[in-house]
């Protein structure tokens, strides 16, 4: 039975261009090639099609149903994503350096949510919309402090197109000492104690009123250990979940992180090593949690559990 979000876009009318209102909107206008129009927001731009979000809902729309103006204004946001660079950390760093991630080089294509039971907490629902075709998948919860941190189930999958990352942890081969972490991690197995390991965090604990409204906490039965694909100027690996973090952020921070990787996983991605030992690695990514998206389609209810049981407060 489709639910009322589902109908309302699938019944959705489109204004003509031509009829378009003359004030500005903060977010952009798409046309199609018969000049039904919609307002959504850019996500990213592939060498054929655009990502869109509308209603919290992701479109990739190729830009064989586009407009000419339309596939021009995606290869410009595209480009300026590609020049937009994350702000510099705090004053305690100055010297940070900043890297960005090409989302016109690594779209991330839509396809349909994996069969089965529809979760209406998570809103899973896959969509096909009147103009822009193609299916559409629908963002994950999560608390307004979290807004930045964009989730959505794509088949057996949940992926974030894009986020900042920062580096966690010790690494004595390596030769990083993090003034912030004592090296211990929430599921037992810590970056003091595991040198070169391929680890990550992200914000999946109940427990921790700094990470519980993340999109992460509400995935039930969400397991240590799972495989992350991250990915990083084109650049892809593979590392486990190891610790809960980051925060949510202050408010005000102009660099919110959705993800800490391990000195040894930001050294793979290309991070220069100075860099992760100066505490200065913020670099944009993408990633894929691989087999969340069945857990988050498993129940219509927010998470009663996840893998909360914390060795040391970091």
């Amino acid at each position: 039975m489709k639910t009322p979000l589902i109908h309302l876009l699938l019944t959705l009318s489109f204004a003509s261009a031509a009829n378009l209102p003359a004030q500005s909107h903060s977010l952009p206008f798409w046309t199609s090639k018969d000049d039904r129009a919609i307002q959504a927001r850019f996500i990213g731009v592939g060498a054929q099609s655009v990502l869109i979000e509308k209603d919290g809902v992701v479109f990739n729309v190729p830009f064989a149903r586009l407009s000419a103006l339309s596939i021009a204004q995606a290869k410009r946001l595209g480009e300026a994503v590609c020049q937009h660079a994350p702000a510099q950390p705090a004053a305690a760093q100055p010297q940070a350096v900043a890297t960005t991630v090409s989302v016109r080089q690594q779209p991330c294509p839509s396809s349909a949510a994996a069969p089965g039971t529809r979760s209406a907490a998570v809103a899973a629902a896959s969509v096909r919309h009147p103009m822009m075709g193609e299916t559409g998948l629908r963002r994950l919860p999560s608390e307004p402090e979290w807004n930045f941190l964009q989730a959505y189930q794509q088949g057996d999958d949940v992926v974030v197109h894009h986020t900042t990352a920062t580096a966690f942890g010790h690494d004595t081969e390596l030769g990083v000492t993090d003034p912030n972490d004592n090296g211990r991690c929430a599921s037992g197995r810590g970056t003091r104690a595991n040198p070169g390991i391929m680890g990550c965090a992200l914000p999946v604990s109940l427990a921790r009123r700094s990470t519980v409204g993340s999109p992460f906490a509400k995935i039930p039965g969400l397991p240590w250990f799972s495989k992350v694909e991250v990915t990083h100027k084109g650049k892809s690996i593979t590392v486990q979940l190891i610790d809960n973090g980051p925060s949510a952020p202050a408010p005000g921070d102009p660099v919110p992180a959705g993800i800490d990787l391990t000195p040894a996983a930001c050294l793979a991605l290309g991070i220069p090593l100075e860099d992760i030992r100066g505490n200065r690695a913020v670099f944009a990514v993408s990633f894929r949690l691989l087999g969340a998206g069945r857990l988050a389609a498993r129940n219509d209810a927010v998470a009663p559990d996840g893998p909360v049981t914390l060795l040391a407060v970091k």
